[in-house]
């Protein structure tokens, strides 16, 4: 019998959260549970290791990955190629797998990724003025991600709920905290400050070079205490489109604790296919999609993941050619290689540069993670409109499936920054759209969790 792979982060709900005990025991099934009395300030953030499983040294330099950057080429799909590029984002997934030695009740080790801090960690340190080495931990607890209930709330009347949080690895939490980040004030006064100077140029911010940034989300759907089994949404493909332009998923996977129900012909599949969590009600939270994104490069590198329904053959927007460079370091692990990645470190090919390139008569690149940006819509992107007053705007990206995260987090600014864009290549030219604006590199978090 596999042995369960260690629940993502302990969830402790309603009181147990305001006193900062989490008491979880017992058996679902096959499965293998954590049995956690208390969140305490034991569990140690663990950074990014210094190499990387394909020898890289991580932060890799800026001038390696932009070497990379220039030989990008997309396929058919407008998929990355480069495999390089590739290699890099499965050696960011398998060292933010890789488990560790830390653990809330001595014997379940946790993964690197799930001893880092929280969006509600990272606020409340800001507030108390204190070194989050100083502050309790405490779990983490989801919630709705913005980009749903805000951009997509009609998906949950279609059967699929998500929740999510965001995860810093230490040095970015760190510098958030020491540098007042989430204060408005003080980015407000700074932004004042470089805007008061003679041509003053693009005011942002510069995170480290070693700064990651985390978005896990979970299926809304549980397998509750008493019960063995849930359905879940899977993405089969960025099909059908929706009339106002979403992609919604229709089918779905049965997840059991119960190894002797395994069918994969009839969609079933065991609880240890995928990274998942416990809260303190007894119900199991599954890990369906992360957002991930490093500071190595000036406009960072993006990759995302998603669980898929056949890892080595995976859906749009991944592929084959993608899935098969994973190193052996995922393919022994039978969660973390289930997931499925779509990734670019630029937003169209060939890549433009940071000021004064355009996005006309270039090739789009696709990255967008099916549990999140898929079911935008048309309307999520009407700000194209006032962007295309600055730079050339491809009518042909208005909807979830075709978006990249860097072009979209590429808009984060205070304060009331431009909104959300599909794949469009932007410049960070001060006299367009920034002008007026503090750029927080990239981080939408940090506009979004900011301090009045």
């Amino acid at each position: 019998m596999k042995k369960t792979i260690q629940s993502l982060f302990v969830l402790c709900l309603g009181l147990s959260v305001l006193t900062n005990a989490c008491k979880i025991s017992g058996k679902k099934g096959n499965a293998v549970e954590e049995n956690i009395t208390e969140a305490s300030g034991s569990v140690k953030a663990i950074p990014m290791p210094n190499t990387l499983a394909s020898g890289n040294s991580f932060p890799t330099p800026e001038a390696t990955i932009q070497g990379w950057i220039k030989q990008s080429k997309v396929d058919n799909n407008e998929l990355e190629t480069n495999p390089n590029i590739i290699k890099h984002g499965w050696d960011i997934w398998a060292a933010l797998t890789e488990l560790t030695d830390q653990s809330y009740d001595g014997n379940n080790r946790l993964r690197r990724f799930e001893t880092w801090y929280d969006d509600k960690e990272v606020t409340n340190a800001t507030k108390a003025g204190t070194p989050l080495v100083n502050m309790k931990r405490t779990p983490s607890t989801p919630a709705m991600p913005r980009q749903i209930s805000i951009h997509a709330p009609e998906i949950a009347r279609n059967g699929f709920s998500a929740t999510s949080f965001n995860k810093f690895d230490p040095s970015m939490a760190a510098y958030i905290v020491q540098n007042n980040l989430l204060k408005s004030a003080a980015l407000n006064d700074s932004l004042a400050l470089q805007s008061s100077k003679p041509n003053p140029g693009i005011v942002t911010l510069h995170l480290p070079t070693s700064a990651v940034s985390l978005k896990p989300v979970f299926s809304g759907n549980t397998i509750p205490e008493g019960a063995t089994s849930v359905r879940i949404p899977v993405w089969t493909g960025p099909s059908p489109v929706g009339p106002k332009g979403g992609v919604n998923m229709t089918d779905t996977v049965t997840v059991t604790t119960n190894q002797a129900d395994v069918n994969h012909s009839n969609k079933i599949y065991y609880i240890d296919d995928f990274i998942h969590v416990l809260d303190d009600q007894g119900a199991i939270h599954i890990l369906t999609a992360m957002h991930v994104s490093t500071r190595e490069t000036f406009r960072w590198t993006w990759q995302t993941f998603w669980w898929s329904l056949n890892p080595n053959s995976p859906q749009i927007p991944s592929s084959s050619g993608i899935s098969n460079l994973r190193p052996n370091v995922i393919l022994n692990d039978p969660a973390a290689s289930r997931y499925a990645m779509a990734i670019a470190y630029n937003m169209v090919v060939p890549a433009q540069p940071k000021v004064g390139g355009s996005g006309e008569g270039q090739s789009s690149i696709y990255a967008y993670n099916p549990y999140l940006e898929a079911p935008f819509q048309h309307s999520t992107f009407s700000y194209q409109t006032t962007l295309a007053k600055y730079t050339y705007v491809n009518p042909n990206n208005d909807s979830g499936i075709h978006t990249n995260c860097m072009s979209c987090h590429g808009q984060a600014s205070v304060p009331n920054g431009p909104a959300y864009i599909a794949d469009q290549y932007v410049s960070r030219a001060y006299d367009g759209q920034f002008k007026g604006h503090l750029l927080t590199d990239f981080s939408w978090a940090i506009v979004q969790l900011q301090i009045k």
